[in-house]
């Protein structure tokens, strides 16, 4: 029997931490409860509801990076921007509820791909964001175990080889953007024998980019004239909003704006010392909306003097997009008509994380936990998993189980994850989402019913009642204590501590970014010139510190200050 009978973590803590935490269960009843559905390790064989069909022959993954939910007309959306994507879900199985482990691009696929959270596989931390390590099974190797031919096509330097993302792919192609991806993956495929099984990892940034092609713009695009396509006022804002500059060029005489706006057109332009430190910076800008959404250092604050009409121009952008990929999409899903695959072929269909335009102060994705950056979209199509859309709360943890139960292949025991088959059956099933491993110090779990986030920095922690506040801006941790609160709590330092126990995937994990890999994350937006961008995580002693406050005696609330943290308002930028 487990140590306090309750879920697979206890499995993995020290002595004295069983203790601890069993003691806690002990005296919080409501946790147990919360806990019942965890989704042990290795759990979840539900052949009943795999229908009467044979097991797939094929396996593609899908992934669109940066896609929301909402922003498909499977999910609601009133603009016809994924035909080709929605006509896919009428086919298949909807999941409403898919929360990403992870609100940026590697941690998230790691897990994606593992089956095993962030924080275990040692990945994530953004400014040495780590490799999946060799000891760690990904699906891809799985797949290729059980005798799959195995093909990945990506755009990211974060899903490149140097993080560990090519283990198990006999073939692992990097393309500039979704056209060239669906030319590369049908290219494979047609050179495919009968016989072959293939699993196929197809994944695209276009999304993140901002950057549609011009007929996709034409035709989503509304008129607008203001910050962001007039670069002279833009360059001003971003100057006099900025953390370092915005002091100074306060005081900037109109000779100096005129020497510092004239490097626009002329980078290479000789200014007066002075304004060295600000036209270095100014000649690396590049203020494109994609930067500006994803640098956070630089421009959060600009991007906090967006007015609606500039949001709905980023959105019109973004919707541009999703329309170029689903196009692509159609083109991949004909070709697989052609050929006679697409009833052989069980399709998954998501996202690694979502986007923020403006809901909590925030644009891009990464630096917080809130559900525009979780809740992703999730489907599966294949001809015996009838239709339905499924509402119980899912992670994307739970995919390689999910595939690997459909194909009738053993489950792993050191999956964290569970599969998903006796849910869409519809099997009563409670899951409970960890995210973490932000651009900033942030952890959250998530039930279908509230969030808890715990933050390193002031306010320190937030609580969300889900049905009541969907939008989560009601924060009730700034309220009376909440038992739910400490359970959440409780249930998130439990995993804090298994987590760390398991060192069994810290080796081989460190991975520095190359200086290559680093001018792409710049070009990408993710850093400016002499950063290599996001804070440091916290290490798993400061969350235990954080996260043991006031458990001792039951309370909900911080009564004082973290260990050694600045004081309220003076922390560093979190939630």
């Amino acid at each position: 029997m487990l140590p306090c009978g309750c879920c697979y973590n206890c499995r993995m803590l020290r002595p004295r931490t069983i203790l601890f935490v069993c003691v806690g269960l002990a005296a919080a009843a409501g946790l147990i409860f919360l806990l019942g559905g965890l989704g042990e390790r290795g759990a979840g064989n539900g052949s009943g509801a795999r229908g009467s069909g044979a097991p797939p022959r094929h396996v593609l993954l899908i992934s669109i990076d940066t896609l929301r939910r909402d922003r498909l007309g499977a999910y609601g959306y009133a603009r016809a921007v994924s035909p080709a994507i929605d006509a896919l879900a009428a086919r298949g199985v909807v999941f409403e509820q898919a929360i990403a482990q992870a609100p940026w691009t590697a941690p998230s696929h790691a897990s994606m791909m593992t089956s095993l959270y962030p924080s275990v596989l040692r990945i994530g931390k953004y400014r040495d964001p780590g490799a999946i390590s060799p000891a760690a099974e990904t699906l891809a190797e799985a797949m290729k175990r059980n005798g799959f031919r195995t093909y990945a096509v990506t755009e990211n330097a974060f899903l490149s080889p140097e993080f560990g993302f090519d283990q198990g792919f006999d073939v692992f192609h990097m393309r500039p953007d979704s056209r060239s991806a669906v030319a590369s993956l049908s290219a494979w495929l047609g050179a495919l024998k009968p016989q072959d099984r293939f699993f196929a990892f197809f994944h695209t940034y276009d999304v993140h980019e901002y950057e549609p092609p011009a007929e996709y713009s034409e035709r989503f695009v509304r008129s607008y004239d203001g910050i962001l396509k007039d670069p002279e006022r833009l360059l001003r804002k971003a100057l006099e909003t900025h953390a370092r500059f915005g002091k100074a060029v306060a005081r900037f005489s109109e000779e100096e704006w005129r020497q510092v706006l004239a490097l626009r057109e002329a980078p290479g332009a000789r200014v007066d010392a002075p304004l060295a430190e600000v036209a270095g910076f100014v000649r690396e800008m590049n203020l494109t909306v994609k930067k500006i959404l994803q640098n956070h250092q630089d421009y959060r604050r600009l991007v906090a003097t967006f007015r609606e009409e500039d949001w709905r121009y980023v959105q019109d952008l973004y919707d541009s997009t999703i329309a170029f990929v689903d196009d692509q999409l159609s083109a991949l899903f004909s070709f697989l008509e052609r050929r006679g695959l697409m009833d052989d072929t069980l399709i998954l269909f998501t996202s690694d994380h979502g986007e923020e335009f403006g809901e909590h102060g925030y644009g891009g994705h990464g630096y917080t936990l809130f559900d525009e950056n979780l809740r992703v979209p999730l489907i599966l199509v294949y001809p015996s998993l009838a239709p339905r859309r499924v509402d119980p709360q899912v992670r994307i943890l739970d995919l390689v189980p999910t595939i690997l139960d459909l194909l009738a292949f053993e489950p792993s025991p050191v999956w964290q994850g569970t599969s998903l088959v006796p849910i869409m059956g519809g099997a009563p099933t409670r899951l409970i989402a960890i995210s973490e491993n932000a651009h900033s110090p942030l952890k959250s779990v998530r039930t279908p019913a509230h969030k808890y986030i715990a933050s390193m920095a002031a306010p320190y922690q937030f609580l969300f009642d889900l049905a009541a506040d969907p939008t989560e801006t009601g924060n009730l941790a700034a309220g009376p204590p909440q038992s739910v609160q400490s359970e959440m709590r409780l249930f998130l330092l439990q995993s804090v501590l298994a987590h760390a126990a398991d060192a069994t995937y810290a080796a081989g994990a460190h991975a520095r970014i190359s200086p290559e890999v680093l001018e792409q994350k710049r070009a990408l937006g993710y850093v400016s010139a002499g950063d290599s961008g996001g804070e440091p995580d916290a290490e798993a002693s400061d969350w235990v510190k954080l996260l043991e406050a006031d458990l001792s005696v039951g309370g909900a609330r911080r009564a004082s200050r973290p260990f050694g943290s600045e004081p309220e308002g003076k922390g560093r930028d979190g939630e």
